[in-house]
């Protein structure tokens, strides 16, 4: 599986998720709620609101999804972060 490069401005990235201390916080009904309309819009039955660490991605909120976190190497968003940066 190909690993998507970090983009130039990790760091910075990093530095702010750290600073809104939402990593591994409690559940909250905004965004549970956000999700539960996302899933409902879209009519899927996986809908997930995620943060990406160093080395994972944390699901602060999920429907349809028993875990709470995965390896950064293998989400999506990663593979977003590196992509954006090519538009």
């Amino acid at each position: 599986m190909n690993v998507a490069p970090l983009p130039p401005d990790e760091e910075q990235r990093l530095e702010a998720l750290e600073k809104y201390q939402i990593l591994d916080s409690v559940e909250e009904s905004g965004f549970d709620d956000l999700t539960a309309l996302a899933a409902y819009i879209c009519n899927t039955p996986i809908a997930l609101i995620s943060f990406i660490d160093e080395h994972r991605q944390w699901f602060k909120s999920k429907i349809g999804l028993e875990v709470i976190e995965t390896p950064k190497k293998i989400s999506f968003c990663s593979m977003l972060f590196s992509n954006q940066r090519k538009c």
